[in-house]
């Protein structure tokens, strides 16, 4: 099983890194290609792989083979020279400061989201998880979506801004945060009919407050897509330090937010907390956008 779930690791960052090199360069079928043989690859694997090993192992060496698999044949030709390791490394100093605090936004982000369940397993129990999980899975698709596109468009903003190019970078996020914003709100408006349905016929009541938390996830999903798009760009932007910031600052207030769980508020209490803090993050962002300054200012 280690074997198995190191194998994945690397052969997901192999790809990770291979379709990125393929957008920049404007090898979209290329890259569509490594996705579908992956995804394809991995479901015509996995039988194969249940025939000798354990259930979770011939999932991840179903993933790991199919994934290298594709990448191998139809990804970029990177060529790895460890003689130059030592070159590497001294020409990757000027970028650690800017990884080091995309790291940090990376783990405030992982602390948030993981501490958030744990917390309200511990204040509310395990049905309120299971509850929030379920309501979740609901607005899933806009979350699947809105990562998948954000995969294209921010090494094409990179790209953009690296070349001194702004206002295309710019115009690009602007389509897509208005393309994201509507594609949320239409699915929502087309799913809320259907919630008291899905209560009654799929959760079929072992949910407590499963519709009201199902409208505010909703709600989270459509007003978070203007958030995401702004990490976007300051990541384009290379504005690590400012974006790793905020969102420390918005973990510690999210988990000190679900705190109120102790008190007789309802379930959707906890995503309305993070609507709040993603609302005050998006103010945040766009008065930083041009004005560099303005985290000292807001800050104090």
């Amino acid at each position: 099983l280690t074997l198995a779930m190191l194998g994945t690791v690397v052969t997901g960052l192999y790809r990770e890194l291979s379709r990125t090199v393929l957008i920049v360069t404007d090898r979209m079928h290329r890259r569509l290609t490594v996705d579908g043989l992956a995804a394809v690859g991995s479901v015509a694997l996995l039988p194969v792989m249940w025939q000798f090993n354990e259930p979770e192992a011939a999932c991840l060496w179903s993933i790991a083979i199919a994934h290298g698999g594709a990448t191998l044949i139809f990804g970029p030709k990177l060529h790895v020279s460890l003689r130059r390791t030592p070159e590497a490394l001294r020409r990757y100093r000027t970028l650690f400061k800017l990884t080091r605090w995309n790291l940090v936004s990376g783990i405030a982000n992982e602390v948030q989201s993981r501490t958030f369940l744990f917390l309200v397993e511990a204040f509310r129990g395990l049905v309120a998880t299971a509850t929030l999980h379920a309501g979740r899975l609901i607005i899933s698709p806009i979350i699947l979506l809105m990562m998948a596109i954000g995969r294209i468009v921010l090494p094409r903003m990179a790209h953009h801004i690296h070349h001194g190019r702004i206002s295309e970078a710019y115009s690009i996020i602007r389509l897509t945060a208005a393309g994201l914003f509507a594609l949320a709100l239409a699915y929502c408006l087309i799913m809320l009919p259907a919630l008291p349905l899905l209560e009654r016929y799929l959760f079929r009541g072992q949910y407590p407050e499963i519709v009201q938390t199902m409208y505010a996830w909703g709600a989270y999903s459509v007003l978070s897509v203007p958030i995401w798009c702004l990490t976007w760009l300051y990541r384009a932007m290379e504005r690590f330090r400012e974006l790793a910031i905020v969102n420390v600052l918005d973990a510690i207030f999210v988990l000190l937010a679900m705190c109120s769980l102790l008190l007789p508020v309802p379930l959707y209490a906890s995503v309305g907390a993070m609507i709040f803090s993603d609302l005050i993050v998006g103010f945040v962002l766009i008065r930083m956008l041009n004005d560099p300054r303005a985290l000292e200012r807001i800050a104090a």
